[in-house]
């Protein structure tokens, strides 16, 4: 069977950031990733990628974090800090990591398509990082389990990682510092794997795609792969979250691992976590604590948070039979602390742009580079993506990661579900008033209320539906 090849001339050579990235033409004319492509680009995952930028600099510039890992780090790789983009597809995410995360040494491209990891280094001599990127061609359990090795740019380490009673691995087998997995479909089968492979205090990145199943279409499916039970309702996605969350946490657990949450988004067709890990059999035996149901009534829209000792089978409102979710994540997705070290981040990137928004001819100097039929780029047969990218299409994004930022620093993310405006506002027959009143009619009544960054038009409140539709407009 012949392997299959893409041109230079089937690529296109597009700017997210300040990287550069090769990645299949076609995959530019569609919104919707597919796997129909010779090698996977989604290009609707930029805003994803954006925020793995701005979370990755944030943790490894966290003095409490760099000072563990100087102490604790294998005398024979120094104090690099690693990187694994496990299933890398075009490498977008880990070559904006080499040219764009503050603090990283080395980053670790994989993918079992040898096509992919071809024009992935293609894409590093061109952003001139390939002397910190090494690559993988692999099944990405084999691939993480195998650990980092130092060596020329590419990677066939063949040493397991065994862990020992520091969170470390032994002799050629180093753990990583960051580990991202971001499947086509369902983490659930790596999980074990990237927990097994990420170093004790580090952090890893999870993504999720198969919201149909985590959101409700196949029940028997997500409790298969998540151990919990959906809900298609108006705050499906927080639930899908919490299920794939609580996933992580069950399976940390059962290897004597806790996580810490420290961001979670929500975006379209994806979920994606932020979790620290930390070898404790403390945390680990703590597990449950953060791990129950939630209880929503569809007769009169009344949700609970339960635990197995307190669950009930009606509402207490109006006695209807109740819907059930979990097991799933019921306590605090965000660690506000860290959620404000990326609003400073983003300010310091809002401070770099400023050059770009007083001049407005910038954004066409930039994509009238990128269009030059006499570039390099060019001349080497890749074809360039036209469209609004360059300054000013970075500040926008930039603002709407801000505004995200913004809201979760003051949710009461303890609280596992959220009310949309036009869900209170369809009971009672009635145009919504705006969100900043309804917070504030529910503040001023006694309620802990705020907006979330799950949804635009929705909040979360302590107040149950009775209460809410009572000072909802008043």
């Amino acid at each position: 069977m012949t392997a299959r090849t893409t041109k230079d001339s089937e690529l296109a050579l597009i700017v997210e950031g300040r990287t550069k990235i090769l990645v299949p033409s076609k995959s530019l004319q569609s919104r919707a990733a597919t796997k129909r492509e010779p090698v996977f680009f989604n290009s609707a995952a930029e805003f994803n990628r954006d925020i793995s930028i701005i979370a990755y600099s944030s943790f490894l510039s966290n003095s409490e974090f760099r000072s563990y890992h100087r102490k604790n780090n294998s005398k024979d790789h120094g104090n690099d800090i690693v990187m694994a983009d496990s299933l890398c597809g075009t490498g977008a995410r880990g070559l904006r990591v080499a040219v764009e995360a503050v603090g990283i040494n080395r980053v670790y491209f994989n993918d079992a398509n040898p096509l992919a990891i071809e024009i992935a280094r293609k894409s590093s001599a061109i952003n001139q990082v390939q002397d910190k990127c090494l690559f993988s061609v692999n099944e990405v359990c084999k691939f993480l389990l195998n650990g980092t090795t130092k060596g020329n740019n590419t990677t066939t380490a063949a040493v397991p990682c065994q862990m020992n009673e520091e969170g470390r691995t032994d002799k050629m087998g180093e753990r990583f510092t960051i580990v991202d997995l971001d499947p086509f479909g369902s983490p659930a089968n790596y999980i074990d794997c990237v927990l097994k492979s990420v170093q004790n205090a580090g952090l890893v990145s999870i993504t999720a795609t198969d919201t149909a199943v985590l959101c409700g279409k196949y029940p028997d499916v997500c409790l298969r792969k998540y151990y919990g039970m959906p809900l298609s309702n108006s705050y499906s996605n927080e639930v899908a979250l919490r299920l794939l969350i609580s996933l992580i946490a069950l399976t940390s657990s059962r290897l004597g691992i806790g996580i810490r949450p420290l961001f979670a988004h929500t975006n379209m067709h994806y979920l994606r976590i932020y979790a620290q890990v930390t070898l404790s059999s403390k945390m680990a035996n703590s597990v449950f604590d953060n791990i129950g149901y939630i209880q929503h009534c569809f007769q009169c829209g009344s949700r609970t948070a339960s635990s197995s000792e307190n669950r009930a089978e009606a509402c207490e409102l109006c006695s209807a039979r109740l819907r059930t979710a979990g097991w799933l994540w019921t306590g605090k997705i965000y660690d506000k602390d860290f959620v404000k070290s990326m609003m400073a981040r983003t300010s310091l990137l809002d401070r770099d742009m400023v050059e770009h928004r007083e001049a407005p001819e910038e954004d066409t100097k930039i994509n009238e580079r990128r269009k030059d039929d006499n570039s390099k780029e060019a001349r080497d047969g890749f074809q360039n993506r036209n469209g609004d990218r360059g300054a000013r299409s970075d500040y926008k994004r930039l603002k709407i990661v801000q505004r995200l930022l913004s809201k979760c620093t003051e949710e009461c993310d303890d609280i596992p579900f959220y009310f949309t405006s036009d869900e209170i506002a369809s009971r009672l027959k009635i145009s919504p008033p705006s969100l900043e009143t309804i917070i504030d009619n529910l503040s001023k009544a006694g309620f802990r209320t705020s907006p979330t960054g799950l949804n635009p038009s929705a909040i979360k409140t302590a107040a149950n539906i009775n209460e809410i539709m009572t000072f909802f407009k008043r």
